[in-house]
């Protein structure tokens, strides 16, 4: 029997978590498993997680892609199983990750009914997090999405996706930057879904949790803003940016983001980060004043504080001076490719100064106060656009 969907996993080293996803997801119940394809493309993981994969029994059929050790990126792998997909001539795509504490089996079904029933060509996850998690999402890339586009995608980072193969074939053909073989794989995949005009959708899952990813909250937001940065000059320079077709699903509609969950592990842990981003801001000085230009003295006063203060008014204007320097130097720039970093080095403290706040606010206080500024961001960034 013909293969009609491919579920993508990709993983490095998952060993104890990717028995549970697998078998999560091979209750997919919108296929008949002989036409359904369960792929991991693992990173040269050396704690067997391909193989505890394989050796799990299953109703779909298995298969292993080894992306290798060199230049690891969980990008490079979704890459791999778009390339895999298209050689199968699969007619659809799902991605899950393989860190999951809280997949359930309607997961990859409910991900891919809107692409299988024709309602849309891309679909995004919507979760509800914990109000400390997430923040590359509700500080960077919701607003950006919402700026270039004029859609409100809640979660466009969030790791699950399903697509029609004619997007991940789009994507395959798309020039992908080495930040976006990593982390920066999901933020360039949903501009892309949307720049090329494919109809785009977000489907209610429910609570997510995951290990842990805050040690790697710094490299990951870098990554994630460098290849935002390296995607949408690539659309600006084809002239106006249209807005994004947008298809909202009913069982979606009015979700939050936020949950009653409020896990504040990391607090001990800000003064060390804002200590590094302050010897940081120091070091590359002039860089900072060549982005920021007039706003350089106030970033530099609200950096010296012993407490965190930088409100989303400042990080939007922040943003605006660093979307507008990356669309007006030359790619090649040492600059511009230092802008992830640098950013970086400013959203932790927009971070920690939100993680403060929220802290003694309701959840529906927190998602009110992330659309807020997701708006005062858009005024700021979309006449750069359109």
């Amino acid at each position: 029997m013909r293969t009609r969907v491919v579920i993508g996993l990709p993983s490095f080293k998952e060993a104890d978590s990717i028995q549970f996803v697998t078998q999560t997801v091979d209750q997919v119940g919108i296929f008949d498993p002989e036409e359904c394809v369960l792929l991991n493309a693992d990173s040269g993981s050396t704690d067997g997680t391909s193989k505890k994969f394989l050796n799990l029994p299953t109703r779909c059929r298995k298969e292993v892609i080894n992306t290798g050790k060199e230049n690891r990126g969980k990008g490079k792998n979704l890459l791999a199983i778009f390339q895999r997909a298209k050689q199968m001539n699969a007619e659809f795509v799902a991605t899950i990750d393989t860190d999951l504490k809280t997949v359930n089996p309607t997961w990859a079904t409910n991900l891919l009914a809107p692409i299988v029933t024709g309602s849309c060509d891309f679909v995004a996850p919507l979760y509800t997090r914990n109000r400390f998690e997430g923040s590359t999402t509700n500080h960077f890339a919701m607003p950006l999405i919402l700026s270039l586009f004029g859609v409100s995608i809640r979660q466009p980072i969030g790791g699950e996706f399903a697509m029609r193969r004619q997007v991940s074939d789009y994507i395959l053909t798309q020039s992908i930057s080495e930040n976006g073989k990593k982390y920066g794989i999901d933020i360039s995949m949903i501009i892309h879904a949307l720049g090329g005009a494919f109809k785009v959708g977000e489907v209610f899952l429910g609570q997510k949790f995951h290990k842990p990813s805050f040690p790697k909250i710094m490299p990951m937001f870098s990554q994630v803003s460098q290849a935002a940065f390296e995607v949408i000059r690539s659309y600006k320079n084809k002239g106006k940016i249209l807005p994004g077709k947008y298809v909202s699903l009913p069982k979606s509609a009015g979700r939050s983001g936020i949950d009653q969950m409020s896990m504040f592990q990391h607090k001990t842990q800000i003064p060390l980060l804002l200590a590094g981003a302050i010897k940081a801001f120091g070091t590359d000085g002039k860089n900072y004043k060549d982005i920021l230009d007039g706003i350089f003295p106030t970033i530099q006063k609200r950096l010296k504080g012993i407490e965190p203060h930088f409100d989303s008014d400042i990080w939007a204007e922040v943003l605006e001076h660093f979307v507008r320097k990356a669309l007006s130097i030359n790619e090649n720039d040492t600059l511009f490719q230092k802008m992830g970093h640098l950013l970086a080095q400013i959203f932790i403290w927009r971070a920690a100064t939100f993680w403060l706040e929220a802290e003694n606010l309701s959840t529906e206080e927190v998602e009110n106060h992330i659309l807020l500024q997701a708006k005062t961001i858009q005024e700021k960034i979309s006449p750069l656009f359109h």
